[in-house]
């Protein structure tokens, strides 16, 4: 038997339903591919007309919006088309000075970093709850929910039984890649930066949604175009919202493109061949080893405390190499990881060999490679499992497992000096 809510309690206000009126004929859309286009467009229309008598939020540019986004005291999305959207405007906030996070995919869910210190600090291979509470409640990154709750969840994902946890079930369950997803829970933020489709199912007391193209004007960006779909990614949007509903313009995307081998975003030129900077990944530092130990000599429990205790989300991390040899021939050089003057982490093999192919235009090019890639900007702190030999021999335990900073946002390159080939700059 199906059963429906007759009533809409997310919408609290006239402005939250403007949409609403089109659900039922959004989901009755034919399935025949003209049939569908030819409706899909007329929604579309429709949605972008009633879209366009909500009020349109000032540029970000101006003070008064800047400060309407960092005081809002509700909850505040910013909903775009597509991932460059959200790239550009998160970079224009982050140059702005405005806290945000930006949505992560759903199946992309870091290991939160509290779980490195429970399991640094015992030295045991089981874990009685008392003691588990304990540790979360002496961590330096609390977690975010009810610890009773969070000990019932890991115990139960690690199968262990009942009244002791399984550390060594702990740490598969992170190098697996199957850590609980009710346990990485995203840091709050009373603003959200995300894709239409990363936001389904989420509601916030505000939202901006991103000011559409027409589907003509999608046609001349993109080799196919579905106007039905992309009325639906409308529809969303919009519904999103319980009190307020504005609008903003687009962002300029047209220099962040996506590289057809690495599928990773770079930011180009007019001209084909300039490459001036990259998109970070979720992948992007290295786990194999602590930071400190490979690639840079330090403390490495020093360097645990000093991410603890000083790197938050949202701070700015820049790349500089450490030396100019690869050890390659599709990688590039090294590169440390620096929060101000201090080394913290150095980047993954997967960044190195994405670094080489975006730069690496033909088989004769030669590449002139970065002595600097700024802008990148700590996404969260999160744990990661390497060799347990490694994470021994550095003083943190015996399991293996450690804190790193997640990279994310727009890196943009520093060259010493002019290339000999055209447009590319120093």
């Amino acid at each position: 038997v199906e059963l429906h809510l007759t009533t809409n309690f997310r919408a609290r206000t006239r402005e939250a339903r403007t949409a609403l009126a089109l659900g039922d004929a959004l989901k009755r859309l034919p399935s025949e591919p003209a049939e569908s286009d030819a409706a899909g467009e007329k929604f579309h229309r429709q949605l972008t007309d009633l879209l366009r008598s909500c009020p349109d939020l000032s540029p970000l540019e101006e003070q008064s919006t800047v400060e309407s986004l960092r005081g809002y005291p509700g909850t505040c999305a910013i909903l775009c088309r597509d991932n460059r959207q959200a790239l550009v405007l998160s970079e224009k906030l982050c140059s702005l000075g405005v806290p945000h996070r930006v949505q992560r995919a759903l199946q992309d869910r870091p290991v939160p970093a509290w779980v490195s210190h429970v399991l640094r600090n015992t030295g045991s291979t089981t874990l009685a709850e008392e003691r588990f509470l304990e540790l979360l409640a002496t961590g330096p990154t609390p977690p975010v929910g009810d610890r009773t709750r969070i000990w019932r969840s890991l115990r139960g994902a690690a199968r262990a039984p009942r009244g002791l946890m399984d550390v060594s079930a702990v740490r598969r369950l992170v190098v697996e890649g199957r850590f609980p997803d009710d346990l990485a829970a995203v840091e709050p933020s009373g603003l959200v930066v995300s894709t239409v489709h990363r936001a389904k199912g989420l509601e916030f007391d505000r939202v901006i949604v991103v000011e559409p193209a027409t589907t003509a004007e999608l046609r001349k960006q993109h080799s196919h175009v579905d106007p039905a779909a992309e009325a639906r990614s409308l529809y969303v949007a919009m519904t999103r919202a319980r009190d307020d509903l504005f609008r903003i313009a687009a962002p300029d995307t047209a220099l962040v493109r996506r590289d057809r081998v690495t599928d990773r975003w770079y930011l180009g030129g007019w001209k084909t061949y300039i490459r001036d900077g990259i998109v970070a990944g979720g992948q992007d530092v290295c786990r194999e080893h602590p930071p400190g130990t490979d690639g840079f000599v330090d403390d490495a429990a020093a360097v645990q405390d000093y991410l603890a205790s000083s790197v938050s989300p949202g701070d700015v991390l820049t790349l500089r190499p450490q030396h100019e040899m690869t050890s390659a021939a599709d990688q590039s050089p090294p590169y440390t990881v620096f929060h101000g003057d201090r080394a913290i982490s150095v980047v993954s093999e997967r960044f190195r060999k994405d670094l080489h192919t975006s730069l690496k235009i033909n088989k004769t090019w030669e590449i002139n490679w970065p002595v600097e890639i700024t802008g990148f900007r700590v996404d969260c702190l999160e744990s990661v499992a390497g060799s347990t030999a490694s994470g021994a021999r550095a003083g943190l335990g015996d399991h293996g497992v450690w804190t790193v900073p997640r990279m994310s946002g727009l890196g943009r390159y520093r060259r010493a000096a002019r290339n000999t080939q055209e447009g590319i700059v120093g």
